[in-house]
């Protein structure tokens, strides 16, 4: 599975547009790599409940910053909510094998 920043690596390689295939579109271009955020923020992203993000966030998912209360960075958010849309990213992705 490709992470979300060798997709942008491959892209950037590539000249591709990444926002082209990322979904959903507006996590990606709102969410800033190096601010934090709190699993509430990262909810409304994804579209998911607290509960379901925190569950997300004790998988591993993304890396925390803090436990109480769960935070961590953008770039760890825009990471899990690739990890959660992969399939449909890569559905349209042009990779060539």
């Amino acid at each position: 599975m490709m992470s979300y920043t060798d997709f942008m690596d491959y892209c950037q390689r590539m000249g591709l547009d990444p926002f082209s295939y990322l979904m959903p579109t507006n996590v990606f271009k709102k969410v800033d790599d190096n601010a934090q955020y709190e699993t509430s923020d990262i909810a409304e992203y994804m579209e998911l409940s607290d509960r379901q993000v925190r569950r997300i966030l004790l998988k591993g998912k993304a890396k925390l910053i803090r436990m109480k209360p769960f935070t961590c960075t953008g770039l760890e958010v825009k990471q899990a909510v690739f990890q959660n849309y992969y399939k449909y990213i890569m559905n349209n992705f042009p990779l060539k094998k």
